[in-house]
């Protein structure tokens, strides 16, 4: 039996069973990238492309005030480097950052205020040696 069977036939085979079986990977592993299109696609009416420029945003919506934290924390880790490398003035400083917290207002007043106070005390204090109380952080969030 293994007699009749010639190379070409056994080639041919292979290539079909290997097609087959990558072809079944792809389609039970990888079935998250049929749900990431469908999310980022221009039609889909809950996709992120879709929001135009003047579209009120959910400002309760936990992945965009987890996109907002990110944004920030990554912001205020730049100027806190800048301003350690640069020696600023303690006050010319603090107005930098309330101006940096004034663009993230849905931050204020939630759960993250705090976090973020934090994440501004302690890099101020490693990376300047500036000590701020907590009535100076909180004065940073008011206008």
């Amino acid at each position: 039996m293994l007699q009749s069977i010639s190379w070409s036939q056994l080639v041919v085979f292979l290539l079909i069973a290997m097609a087959v079986y990558y072809l079944a990977i792809f389609f039970i592993y990888f079935k998250f990238l049929r749900s990431l299109v469908a999310v980022f696609s221009p039609g889909n009416p809950g996709s992120k492309n879709n929001a135009a420029p003047g579209d009120a945003i959910d400002a309760d919506d936990p992945d965009y005030l987890l996109d907002q934290v990110s944004g920030l924390t990554v912001s205020i880790k730049e100027n806190i480097g800048e301003a350690a490398a640069g020696h600023f003035a303690r006050e010319e400083f603090l107005f930098t950052l309330q101006s940096l917290l004034k663009q993230y207002p849905a931050l204020k007043g939630t759960g993250f205020q705090t976090g973020i106070n934090h994440i501004i005390s302690e890099s101020m204090e490693k990376k300047c040696g500036i000590l701020l109380s907590e009535g100076e952080l909180n004065g940073l969030w008011n206008n």
